[in-house]
């Protein structure tokens, strides 16, 4: 019984130790889609902010903005 109980413990840890790794690469996965989104947001706002000035300035009409 003591074996048994030995390699329980070592599944488990095996087990665990895996789903440790798994959620720590889907957290670096995660982190790096948020990256990036982040990126595209501030390369659409300064998009949006050339596209007002342009309009404000009468470079572009409304319908381009």
């Amino acid at each position: 019984m003591g074996k048994h109980c030995h390699t329980e413990a070592e599944r488990i840890k095996k087990e665990i130790t895996a789903e440790v790794k798994s959620s720590y690469y889907q957290w670096i996965f995660i982190k790096e889609c948020l990256d990036l989104l982040q990126e595209e947001k501030e390369r659409l706002s300064d998009l949006e902010r050339i596209a007002n000035v342009n309009f404000e300035l009468g470079e572009i009409t409304l319908l381009e903005k």
